[in-house]
């Protein structure tokens, strides 16, 4: 059991997000990994994996996945929580949890996840690499200093990001793929998501 585990969380943690949007969005689907943030920058990751494999036991993962969130929800609210947990008929599980901020989910998945305003990324001593709009076009420093209370997600992992509203930058290494929705293809990199 302990074997299936070590082989099968990773691949969970890493395999983020098909089909979602952004609540009160027009549906943005992703088909890939991704996340969703909402405007109170509350996130929700949706994990779909193949589950095709006879090692598998779903009841003992879905009780492992339970018992990681367990840990983590230590005060008197729950602030991760296992939204949905499903395999389907096409032998995929589907798993959504939600997590009441960035830094929760950066405790549960052991990736960083920066979420809140360019003033306080600042703060927290990030510095914006070079961005670009949604033409693909370099947006200056001068255009970014009066920036500071929109929004920013940061993220260290290849994934697709779902966001509430529009995207106005993204990180050389990101690319825009629609509205509200950009991707990092580079491993072991940070994508930062400038959107209002």
């Amino acid at each position: 059991m302990k074997q299936y585990k070590r082989r099968i969380l990773p691949v969970l943690a890493a395999v983020l997000l098909m089909g979602c949007s952004a609540p009160g969005q027009e549906a943005v689907s992703c088909d890939g990994n991704g996340i969703i943030l909402d405007k109170n920058d509350k996130v929700t990751q949706v994990i779909v994996e193949s589950f095709d494999q006879s090692y598998y036991n779903e009841t003992e993962l879905k009780a492992q996945i339970e018992e990681q969130i367990g840990s983590l929800n230590t005060g008197e609210k729950e602030e991760i929580t296992l939204k949905e947990f499903g395999l389907g008929e096409d032998k995929m599980l589907r798993v959504e949890i939600d997590y009441d901020r960035a830094d929760l989910y950066t405790a549960f998945n052991h990736k960083e996840l920066f979420v809140g305003t360019l003033s306080k990324m600042t703060a927290a001593g990030m510095k914006l690499p070079v961005m670009k709009d949604d033409q693909g076009q370099t947006v200056g420093e001068e255009a970014l200093s009066v920036m500071g209370e929109k929004k920013v997600a940061v993220i260290e992992e290849p994934l697709q990001v779902v966001v509430p509203g529009k995207i106005i930058a993204v990180s050389d290494n990101m690319d825009i793929t629609e509205t509200g929705k950009a991707v990092l293809n580079a491993d072991m990199q940070q994508g930062f998501v400038i959107y209002e």
